[in-house]
């Protein structure tokens, strides 16, 4: 073999090489390519403004987008860990397209002042997404100095789907002359959900709250009472109960529920 032979050989090697490794990167983009394509959500959930001040406002608006990947079905929006006596209101609850606003309206008496995180999420038939948005409620310019009075209690029963169970407010009265309670709240948010997953969600939707229906209380300074005490009857005290519903609420066992309580009064 002649010394040109040999180098048209070498040169041949060297082109068909340089096509295999060609061949090779473009196999290993287009694998990268489909792996980036597989990690791709199903469905994703943005929401603006991400925090939102009230002042002497009741109410905050907020414009919800969904990106869509594969989930192209309808999507049911809800709201969690709202403020104390806050409620939520989506227009559309339900879309199959992409767009949905909430307005979260807290009440002007009962809900107090401080930042709440409220999560939004979205549910499909296939997916679930969700985010957090910042609700902060300051003290509105109008509102008239509280009096210090403090109120807790848990429910008198163990709650399973289709169980109910009276509340015997405690309420103390920390100031120097009796009050006089015209109204007693109860609002419900959920604390932990161990159990808890991305289709097994627990939320405030599976309970039901029923108010207090009682007389006015006359709660004499200094003192600590229950409703009990006060003497009212058990069927007007506020009252929790677990809905049964035809979804699995699995996601709801050895939950832990949070009870906030609101009141106004005056001085007797």
């Amino acid at each position: 073999m002649t010394e040109q032979t040999e180098e048209r050989r070498r040169r041949r090697v060297a082109v068909l090489l340089g096509l295999l490794a060609l061949l090779l990167t473009g196999v290993f983009a287009f694998l990268a390519s489909l792996a980036t394509g597989a990690a791709t959500p199903p469905l994703r959930i943005a929401v603006e403004p991400g925090a939102v001040v009230l002042g002497d406002e009741r109410s905050a608006e907020y414009a919800i987008t969904l990106v869509r990947g594969s989930e192209t079905g309808p999507v049911t929006f809800t709201a969690a860990a709202l403020p104390p006596f806050a409620s939520a209101a989506f227009t559309p609850a339900t879309t199959s397209g992409d767009t949905s606003t909430l307005v979260v309206t807290v009440d002007e008496k009962f809900t107090p002042a401080g930042d709440y995180d409220i999560v939004v999420r979205a549910t499909g038939e296939d997916a679930v997404a969700g985010t957090t948005v910042r609700l902060t409620l300051r003290p509105a310019a109008s509102a008239a100095s509280g009096l210090p009075l403090a109120l807790t209690g848990l429910p008198a029963a163990t709650l399973r789907p289709g169980i109910s169970a009276p509340i015997d407010v405690e309420l103390t009265n920390n100031n120097a002359a009796d009050l006089d309670i015209e109204a007693l709240r109860v609002d419900l948010a959920i604390a932990a959900a161990p159990n808890a997953t991305g289709r097994l969600v627990c939320t405030v939707a599976d309970f039901a709250l029923t108010p207090y229906t009682g007389p006015t209380l006359t709660l004499p300074a200094g003192a600590t009472r229950t409703l009990s005490d006060l003497g009212v009857p058990t069927g007007q005290w506020p009252r929790v109960r677990m809905l049964d519903t035809p979804v699995n609420q699995d996601g709801c066992k050895n939950a832990a529920l949070r009870f906030t309580y609101g009141a106004t009064g005056r001085a007797s």
